[in-house]
């Protein structure tokens, strides 16, 4: 079992559980702890590492990043940082915003694309882009290891 994680900081964690690389379980967690007897048993954990807002958002983010971290460590869970554009390039989704459309929705057009990908591949519709975000991290997560070879 892999689990697939965006880290909120200051909204709940999207969380994607894929067991034998099925999309199991999609889930929203403001406390990751709620997680921590199960981690265990998980092979590996991935983390979308990034950041987009104020340093109130940083620290939260930070923390909550953290939190994860350090429940993988106490568990002896491997765990794996993930950077938006490693996943997002997999599935050619990178792309500069267009100087006629405006960031607000450059960003909902980016949201819908993440959407409809995660649905395309797995069958589930995530309630938004954070799920979504999820979904395609873990997907990604199990294909990049086939084609590498583990």
């Amino acid at each position: 079992m892999i689990i697939a994680i965006d880290p909120g900081g200051t909204k709940p964690h999207a969380l994607a559980f894929y067991s034998n690389e099925i999309l199991d379980i999609v889930t929203k967690l403001d406390n990751i702890q709620l997680i921590s007897k199960d981690i265990k048993y998980v092979d590996k954990v991935f983390i979308e590492t990034q950041y987009n807002g104020g340093s109130h958002s940083l620290v939260n983010l930070c923390q909550r990043t953290g939190m994860i971290m350090g429940l993988c460590e106490l568990h002896g869970t491997p765990y794996e940082m993930v950077l938006p554009t490693i996943w997002q390039g997999y599935f050619h989704m990178l792309g500069r915003r267009p100087k006629e459309i405006t960031k607000y929705k450059w960003g909902k057009i980016r949201a819908q694309n993440f959407i409809e990908k995660a649905e395309e591949l797995t069958g589930h519709k995530p309630e938004d882009e954070d799920e979504a975000a999820a979904i395609l991290i873990g997907y990604w997560a199990i294909h990049r290891e086939h084609e590498q070879g583990k």
